[in-house]
Formats: C-alpha cells, structure tokens, sequence
C-alpha cells in the first residue's frame, strides 16, 4: 500500500462525513477509525494532528474534520492524497453543528442568532476549504450530503469508480449503497441516528468481517 494515495474524507463539522466512511467501509474499501464514527482522538485533537501518521495511511480511508484547523500541506504525504470533500446545505449544517454542542453542553438554550452565526461561519470556510485541499492534490471530489441520500447508489458507483482507478480495489456498491441510512436531507430533531442506528451498522460490519 505504500505506493498508494491516501483517501481524505474531509469537511467542515456535521457535514456527513461519517456517512461517507460508513459507505466505504460497506463498500470493502479500508477504513481506519474506530466505528461508528471513524474518529481516532489519539491522531487527531482541537489543534493538532499527527502528521506522521498521517503519512502512513497509504490506500486507507482517513476521516479529516475541520482540516482548516491543521497545518497539512502537500509534503505531509508521499504521494499525493485523493480527496473526498464532503458539503452540505449550510443552513441544515449549521443547525446539525448547533443541536450537537448543545447535546454537548455548549448551548443550554441557543437562539436562532446561533445557528445564522454558524451558518455564516460555515459560508466563510467552505471557499478556505476548497483551496486548503486544493493545494494538497489535482485530485480533489467534492460529493454533496444531499446527493448521498437522494441517490445513493449514483455515489456508490461514483466510489467505485474512484477505488478501482485511484487504488485498484474492487468495491461492493450494492453494500456501500444498502449503508446509507434512508431519511431526509433536513437536520433531524434529535440524535437518534448517531446514538442508535450507526451503532447497529457498526455491528452488523463487525459481524461481517468476523464471518
């Protein structure tokens, strides 16, 4: 794997990317994180990332929230990374982005204020983003939240496509598609899909790869 590219799953907070791990990681493309949420706080904290590591994940998945917070550039990696950079309808994300740090503590009863100061924030980074992951690699996808649930399977295939060319993997698409979770596009009321049902689907992977 060495000689490969690493896979970035980036974006800015609540934006799907654990949605998009979980797809790869149906799909048998390899993943690192711990599921369901593929986040390793031992590689990545508020201001720092290992970088070091980082450059060893040659031919895996690596989620990468928020990368504006880290000094990444394209000599973090020996070979240029393929990036997937996930977006969302900035005012859905900025509510997602709100509900989850009240849940958190941050807010104990945020106004509608809060959330247009998120949504603003997001507007702000999504273009600094973009030219962050730029910079790192000629090989950068964006993939929108809303496409993932409208048409899963036109993602999947779109992933394949990336796993056989950019890596040289066969991909289940059929797998990667069956793993996105069917609902609306709009931010939910509550966290059941993160508290409940991401927790199921990392099951029944564990059971898939224990067969």
């Amino acid at each position: 794997m060495g000689d490969q590219p690493t896979l970035l799953i980036a974006g800015l907070g609540r934006c799907g990317t654990t949605m998009l791990m979980t797809m790869l990681d149906a799909g048998g493309f390899p993943v690192t994180g711990p599921r369901p949420n593929y986040e390793d706080a031992r590689r990545f904290g508020p201001l720092r990332a290992d970088m070091e590591w980082l450059a060893e994940q040659s031919g895996r998945a690596v989620k990468l929230i928020d990368p504006l917070r880290y000094k990444i550039t394209s000599a973090s990696f020996p070979v240029p990374p393929v990036i997937l950079l996930m977006e969302r309808r900035n005012s859905e994300q900025a509510r997602s982005q709100v509900k989850l740090l009240t849940a958190l503590g941050e807010y104990r009863n945020p106004q509608r204020q809060v959330v247009k100061a998120m949504q603003r924030s997001i507007a702000r980074d999504t273009p600094l983003l973009r030219a962050q992951m730029g910079k790192l690699t000629d090989n950068v996808f964006r993939v929108r939240f809303e496409d993932v649930l409208s048409v899963p399977a036109t993602v999947a295939k779109a992933l394949a496509a990336i796993s056989r060319r950019k890596f040289g993997l066969d991909f289940d698409i059929r797998a990667a598609r069956d793993a996105v979770i069917k609902r609306d596009a709009a931010c939910a009321s509550d966290l059941r899909i993160e508290n409940i049902v991401l927790p199921e689907i990392a099951r029944e992977l564990a059971a898939r790869d224990a067969a």
